[in-house]
């Protein structure tokens, strides 16, 4: 029937002006119209955001038909968009109908709704009647199986030339490079790329010079041939004497005719700066006349050397080119024959990825498909057909995170909606494209404004905040309404945030709550030094959120940051809990459960036996009989869950705590993986170790989360400590990764070249493209900051770095600073004890006493498993580095760092320090540069800590005292442990730890002569009154891990040798 008038439209909506309710209003609105559930289609991104948009649904209508106050608000709003008012009764009625037809109805996930089209036309699509969705860890092995079955050698001499083949083509991938991980390679290359083929099917789109550089590139000429290239390097050194060149300058000039004459990636790697300035200096050199800084010195080159460094240089970049070309080409075919082995073993035996939903629906639109009404074409209209029927109504949500591919999907449809006149379909879409921050999993934040164009729709501003009070709302004005006049942004970014950028004001609602917005600079690092975190826990304690019942939330930009700032506020005695997801496999019941999976697969396997042993479900093996053969008997009967639930009530039952999320998380991963049939203890073992799970986070914690992870979630208090990046915002990473040059008409991929480094700036083509790459990344460095400062409903505080004295790079922090503090001068006051300087302040700086916040909720007893937990005898886990001396009383601080460690000792200098000595094998066998740069190249810790940490270690390795514990032992066999984590009962107690060094020595009858443990100390210890007393603090703790050491080898601890290596002094103790 004809509908009043509820047109199609699109609302651009702000942080916090309700994107979820003005979508609940429009379904609202439909159900009014008497539109049944089922015909209505409202899709997001994520099952907590369509779990959000369903509950606030049901909520809505329930308080509708019980609270008059709701029944007039909800009819003002009916009214306002043309629907006639409705009775509390009809509410009642249209939650009944809504609730009656909840398994018909289809809001959800667009990937949700595209796993239901796929499931109800797999024959037509090609695939298994009942197919599955891959997890990571089948994802995984799907993949390994695939590749494996590519490398297998095959018996045919045309299967044994095609194993060749893909041999040489992966070479090319890598141009040579050689790794001994090959098949990991292999693997991270294919789960990378692959979604990237499937964009850009067609070999023309890979590496093609034609395609690239239709008229040419002066950068790309054909290579000089070996003779004249002898030539022309041998008249190089004539030049240089003729220029006077001193022995620095000529030593770089021979490294880049080297480069020249035996071209390979590490030689020009050896003259790059050399490169980059000829590079810059290229137009002059064409002119016959340029200048060249060397070492510090001026060198002008004239005429026929201009000519021949020109040469040369064309010839090294032309080298480069030529190797990327290949490299893109190399990867192609590797793809290509990857997708034909996915596709056939995979997707059309019913295994798909999230990703191959869409894939399926679009391949008649992919590029590179048969143009006209071919096969795959009809297919997808008569699916398109038999769906349009079913629904009337779309609504979207978080549209900017859309890619093209899930758009694509689902274009048809909407088309079909919008292009209806008679008033009974209708198109709405919700989104903010300033809050468009998952670029990297192939959203398009352009699409959503391109389809609005194109449709003409209606469209919406919302800028009124629900959410945050005017303090944080005069910040992020501040901020975001200077972007499009910042000069140092590119113009397509400036003039593309102008025309989206609109004055946020606060609601009625909000418009007299208090709050503060705080901008404040930390001081420079010191090395092992971390005024950010002492920032952060300087305003943590003065707002004293956790006792006060505020949530707060202190937002990074990355994990490794998060989860370091999380343990330093732990340290500080904060409530604090860090968001991501774990992996259940850490867990100690989860780990000995999988060793004992492990050894009933393989009763060889001595080492799971022994970490069986070890630990209190050795007893509980023992008791039942629970021998391999027994074991796997129960494992074919019951599964994986009803094993595992077996061995957990057992431990439960024997006192072992296990109420907690990673072994909750354990019992049902089990029962998912035995929906997949398997009985194989390895593979299941593999696929615990890569399940994550993430719980949910107590009451009153401080929570630090991404700021990917906080988008769509508000917090009394925030506080976004803002690191400087390695690089500019403005500058593409062009260093690793595809180039990408991407067409407007239609949309998609022109052409792909892997990684040109510094030629992107130089060549037009490659300029231009690179220009396209900077402009997408700095446009959604935007985004991330934008919705890093919208969470905050009452405090927001703000941290950065003191600005360089030369500021060349642009970063986020430097963005705030421009809004924020223009001038850069510095108010009075500080936050509690934070060292810091104030730049910005406004606001109620004592809001948080003004809040009224409920109690956090109280601690929920744990729920037990069965058997009597209180009755039975319990193992209580020690921490050997908490166990103090008995020359020593039990201190708090203790808990948080070694005795005698200072401030400029802090706990991130001691695990960087710790992690390098782990990469040392033995002292005498390897330079120390080399275990230096293995573990910078294996370790993310600042540059300032990792100088630090490095020269501490050479000056400890510079004393015989060190370096001779560290030498491989002249006689016998020996076994070296680095950073082993044991586990192990010793009288009752269930100790945990970690050894940093043991070397175990056998004769040559295979007999133990001798168990050595070293323990690391960077204790800044200054005299030997303070060793001693270090030495003594640390004796309990050393007695530990000989008794730990006795126990694994079965010897006395007696037998075990145990000294502290103290960094500071340089000083090796043996400790008695």
């Amino acid at each position: 029937m004809s509908q009043p008038a509820i047109h199609n439209l699109v609302i651009m909506a702000s942080a916090g002006s309700g994107k979820t309710h003005a979508l609940n209003s429009r379904l609202i609105a439909l159900l009014a119209l008497g539109v049944s559930p089922e015909r209505i289609v409202a899709l997001t991104f994520t099952r907590a955001a369509a779990g959000e948009i369903f509950d606030e649904l049901i909520r809505r209508l329930a308080r509708a038909a019980t609270e008059p106050a709701r029944t007039r608000a909800e009819n003002e709003g009916l009214v306002a968009a043309g629907v006639p008012a409705l009775s509390a009764a009809r509410y009642g009625e249209l939650l009944r109908a809504l609730i009656r037809g909840m398994h018909l109805s289809r809001i959800g996930t667009l990937d949700g709704f595209f796993a239901a089209v796929v499931r109800m036309f797999p024959l037509e699509l090609g695939i298994a009647v009942n197919y599955i969705i891959m997890d990571g860890h089948l994802a995984a092995v799907t993949r390994e199986r695939i590749l494996r079955r590519i490398l297998a050698t095959p018996q045919t001499a045309a299967g044994q030339q095609a194993c060749r083949d893909f041999a040489e083509v992966f070479r090319l991938s890598t141009f040579g490079e050689e790794s001994k991980t090959v098949f990991d390679q292999l693997q991270a290359f294919a789960e990378e790329r692959h979604g990237l083929y499937l964009r850009a099917p067609d070999p023309a789109c890979w590496g093609q010079p034609d395609v690239i550089w239709p008229d040419g590139s002066p950068w790309h000429p054909p290579a000089l041939d070996r003779k004249e290239l002898e030539a022309e390097t041998a008249a190089l050194p004539r030049d240089l004497a003729a220029l006077g060149a001193d022995e620095e300058q000529e030593r770089r000039w021979n490294l880049f005719g080297n480069a020249a004459r035996n071209f390979s990636l590490a030689a020009v790697k050896d003259v790059g700066d050399l490169m980059e300035k000829l590079l810059v200096a290229a137009p002059d050199l064409e002119r016959g006349s340029a200048v060249v800084t060397l070492n510090r010195r001026k060198m002008k080159l004239d005429g026929a050397i201009c000519a021949r460094v020109l040469k040369l240089l064309r010839h090294i970049t032309g080298c480069m080119l030529e190797v990327r070309l290949r490299t893109t080409q190399g990867q192609f075919a590797i793809l290509r024959q990857y997708e034909q082995e996915y596709d056939r073993l995979a997707r059309r035996s019913g295994k798909l990825a999230f990703a191959d939903l869409a894939h399926l629906l679009t391949r008649a639109e992919a590029p590179g498909a048969a143009a006209g009404p071919n096969e795959a074409w009809l297919t997808r209209q008569n699916i398109d057909y038999r769906m349009d029927g079913q629904y009337d109504h779309w609504a979207l949500d978080e549209f900017q995170d859309t890619s093209r591919q899930q758009w694509a999907a689902v274009r048809n449809l909407v088309d079909e909606v919008i292009q209806d006149t008679s008033g009974a379909r209708t198109f709405f879409m919700v989104g903010d494209v300033k809050q468009a921050i998952y670029g990297w999993r192939d959203g398009d934040s352009r699409l959503m404004q391109e389809i609005q164009a194109y449709y003409g729709l209606d469209t919406a501003q919302r800028d009124t905040s629900e959410r945050s009070c005017p303090a944080v709302l005069d910040a992020v004005n501040a901020v975001f309404g200077n972007v499009a006049r910042h000069p140092d942004l590119p113009e397509a970014v400036r003039d593309r945030w102008g025309s989206l950028w609109h004055r946020h004001e606060p609601s009625v609602r909000v418009v007299k709550h208090v709050g503060c917005c705080m901008l404040l600079e930390t001081p420079k690092a010191a090395a092992g030094e971390n005024p950010h975190a002492d920032a952060v826990a300087a305003v943590l304690w003065e707002a004293r959120p956790w006792e006060r019942g505020i949530d707060a939330a202190v937002l990074v930009r990355g994990n490794d940051q998060g989860e370091a700032l999380a343990g330093r506020l732990q340290d500080a005695g904060i409530p604090t809990v860090w968001e991501s997801d774990k992996v259940i496999a850490s867990d100690p019941v989860v780990a000995a459960c999988l060793a004992l999976f492990r050894h009933a697969a393989h009763p060889g396997d001595t080492l799971a036996g022994e970490h069986v042993r070890m630990t209190p479900l050795q007893a509980l093996v023992h008791d039942l009989g629970l021998d391999p053969i027994c074991l796997l008997e129960r494992v074919f009967a019951h599964g994986f869950a009803g094993t595992v639930r077996f061995l957990i009530e057992g431990l439960a039952a024997r006192g072992v705590d296990v109420d907690r999320p990673e072994i909750r998380a354990f019992a049902g991963s089990a029962q998912t993986f035995d929906l997949s049939g398997g009985r194989d203890g390895l593979e299941f073992a593999q696929y615990i170790e890569s399940f994550t799970a993430r719980d949910a986070p107590p009451r009153g914690y401080v929570r630090v989360m991404t700021i990917h992870h906080s988008k769509g979630l508000g917090f009394d208090m925030v506080i976004l400590p803002m690191l400087p990046g390695r690089s500019s915002i403005t500058r593409p990473t062009l260093s690793e990764g595809m180039l990408c040059q991407e067409r407007s008409d239609p949309p998609g991929i022109e052409w792909l070249l892997e990684a040109p480094g510094i030629l992107a700036e130089h060549d037009a083509r490659l300029k231009a493209a690179a220009a396209g790459v900077v402009e997408r990344e700095c446009f959604e460095h935007l985004c991330v900051l934008y919705v890093a400062m919208t969470r905050a409903r009452h405090g927001l505080y703000i941290l950065v770095p003191p600005l360089p004295a030369r500021a060349e790079a642009l970063h986020p922090y430097t963005l705030v600073r421009a809004g924020l503090c223009p001038d850069g001068v510095a108010q009075a006051g500080s936050v509690g004890t934070a060292a810091v300087k104030v730049l910005y302040r406004n606001g109620d700086e004592g809001w948080h006493g003004k809040v009224v916040r409920a109690d956090p909720a109280p601690r929920v007893a744990p729920i037990r498993l069965r058997g009597d937990a209180a009755a039975a005898a319990r193992h209580v886990r020690l921490l050997p580095s908490h166990v103090a001396s008995d020359t020593e009383p039990y201190r708090v601080e203790n808990l948080f760092r070694q005795p005698g460690v200072g401030v400029e000792r802090g706990a991130e200098f001691g695990q960087a320090l710790h992690a390098l000595f782990a990469q040392l094998e033995w002292v005498d066998t390897e330079p120390l540069d080399a275990v230096v740069s293995r573990w910078r190249a294996q370790t993310a810790v600042p540059d300032a800590l990792a100088e630090a940490v490095a020269a501490h270690f050479r000056d400890a390795m510079g004393q015989s005292e060190i370096e001779q514990a560290l030498r491989r032992p002249s006689a016998g066999e020996a076994a070296l442990w680095r950073e082993r984590s044991f586990d192990v009962i010793l009288a009752g107690e269930w100790v945990t730890g970690t050894f940093d060094r043991v070397v175990a020595t056998r004769d040559t009858a295979g007999k133990l002569a001798a168990i050595e443990v070293l323990d690391f100390k960077s204790n800044n210890v200054r005299n030997e009154a303070e060793l001693e007393q270090a030495v003594a603090g640390y004796r309990a703790q050393v007695g530990l891990y000989r008794r730990a050491l006795g126990q694994a080898f079965g010897v006395s601890p007696a037998r075990v040798r145990a000294s502290l290596l103290f960094t500071g002094p340089r000083r090796c103790v043996p400790v008695e």
